[in-house]
């Protein structure tokens, strides 16, 4: 405490204000002890009163003094700022209360804890959720569909414009129909195929002929170019038509009607695509299902060097 006393004072004594205040004190002091022994003359001159305007004395000495005041009030307060700053912190700093854990077998195992004379009871971490069943990638269905072979058969066209078997005497043409069998032993149980559409690529032997392709194949007695096929069920696609004369070349058909508002894009229902009578590479693309999500290529080889017989 002495200490900081003193620490203060020194403060104090070294504040600017304090030293103005004794420099006035003592140029006061000096100057009225010079007077004193000075000249009449000297006196007269040195007369204050002369100089400043008509105030009481009590008025001076009160102004005196408050500036007096606010000066020593003002270096009081930095000095002791001055000195609590340069002190280094004396605080003692209280060392920890020990902490006791313990289990409590009657609490069902929470943990018990003693700080000084407080007891904190803490919960046992929460148990982690299960972890969530992943499910089991869902098996595909088996569809099996027999490789076509092209087989020869006869067909025409009805009224109405669909293609159906004829035989020999029925006024068709010879043609080359492509089957396609739902195989029911191979395959799941509870399948059909529904929407299911053909498309044909004929690529002959000399590249320079280009491909020829068939983007909606023809389906046996089906309005449109989709079919539904059910297990152990056969549809039979055309694949070549044979020309009546000797003289002109197979056609390939394709059909137009892919909806029943078909003929406000199409003049004519079908197509047909003239074939040179060359061996050709047939790829076949079965497609199926109402977003057209499965499919199965077959490839073959059909020589039309020669008319079908």
């Amino acid at each position: 405490m002495a200490k900081k006393r003193l620490d203060f004072m020194n403060a104090l004594k070294a504040h600017w204000s304090i030293k103005v205040v004794f420099a006035i004190w003592a140029l006061f002091g000096i100057g009225s002890t010079v007077l004193t022994y000075a000249p009449q003359s000297w006196q007269s001159k040195a007369y204050m009163g002369q100089y400043l305007p008509e105030i009481s004395l009590s008025t001076w000495m009160i102004g005196a003094l408050v500036l007096l005041v606010v000066f020593l009030f003002e270096a009081a307060f930095k000095a002791y700022a001055s000195a609590h700053e340069s002190q280094p912190s004396t605080t003692t700093q209280s060392s920890p209360a020990p902490v006791q854990l313990g289990i409590s077998p009657a609490s069902g195992g929470n943990a018990t804890a003693r700080i000084g004379d407080i007891i904190i009871n803490t919960a046992p971490p929460p148990t982690p959720p299960a972890p969530r069943a992943v499910p089991l990638p869902r098996k595909e269905k088996i569809v099996h569909i027999e490789p076509p072979v092209p087989l020869l058969d006869w067909v025409r066209m009805d009224n109405e414009e669909i293609w159906k078997k004829s035989g020999p005497r029925g006024g068709g043409v010879q043609a080359l129909l492509l089957p396609f069998y739902f195989d029911p032993h191979k395959s799941d149980s509870g399948l059909y195929m529904e929407y299911t559409k053909v498309h044909l690529e004929f690529t002959p032997d000399d590249l320079s002929l280009g491909k020829f392709r068939v983007d909606h194949g023809c389906w046996l007695n089906e309005t449109y170019n989709t079919t539904t096929i059910s297990l152990g069920e056969t549809k039979h696609l055309v694949l070549v038509l044979e020309s009546p004369d000797d003289s002109d070349p197979p056609w390939a058909v394709s059909t137009n009607r892919t909806g029943y508002d078909w003929y406000k894009k199409h003049d004519v229902s079908m197509e047909l695509i003239k074939l040179p009578r060359v061996p050709y590479s047939i790829k076949s693309v079965l497609i199926w299902g109402g977003n057209s999500e499965f499919k199965r290529v077959y490839t073959f080889k059909l020589d039309l060097t020669k008319r079908l017989s």
